[in-house]
């Protein structure tokens, strides 16, 4: 199995039924296979901006955490005002993305973590190839639980890697402080 497979069948197999978003090599492979194989529901958007905005219009409504996935560079900078929005707000919105392939000056590298540091939001960049559905697991319990918009990185290099199946393990949400 693939990364993206993996991805794909963690967000499914933890609760995820809709993400919002636009398409682009990023995300293209885990997306298509969350509606392909998993009968997820893919809403477009027409600006990434948009995608973000109705994830958290979703999370308002829905009470859940509302997912959306750009891919890399330029496309996540159209995500700012949106997500600002989303961590004033205190919305429980996720937003998957991807660093861009690891080859000397890309034209669209971006600092994702700058990105979410300047927005308020929090991040998180999978690591590991075999531990993909654990950290979806720990960042989808995080935003529940917190209702912090969380950036998670999903490095494009990591994308056709072969591992096992792995199952993702639902992940108790972190203790939320009490209000002062």
């Amino acid at each position: 199995m693939k990364i993206y497979q993996l991805a794909a069948q963690s967000l499914s197999e933890l609760g995820v039924r809709t993400v919002f978003g636009l398409m682009g090599d990023a995300n293209l492979a885990y997306v298509g296979d969350f509606v392909e194989h998993h009968g997820g529901e893919f809403v477009a958007a027409v600006v990434e901006g948009g995608a973000v905005s109705m994830a958290d219009g979703y999370a308002r409504m829905s009470g859940g955490v509302g997912v959306a996935s750009v891919t890399h560079g330029p496309a996540v900078t159209n995500c700012t005002t949106a997500l600002v929005e989303a961590v004033r707000s205190r919305s429980a919105v996720l937003l998957l993305t991807g660093s861009t392939p690891d080859v000397r000056d890309h034209f669209q590298d971006f600092d994702l973590e700058g990105f979410a540091r300047l927005t308020g939001a929090e991040y998180r960049r999978v690591r590991r190839a075999d531990a993909v559905g654990t950290d979806i697991a720990e960042a989808l319990a995080r935003v529940a639980a917190t209702r912090i918009p969380l950036v998670l990185d999903l490095p494009y290099d990591l994308l056709e890697i072969e591992v096992a199946r792995e199952s993702p393990r639902a992940v108790p949400p972190p203790p939320v402080p009490g209000a002062p």
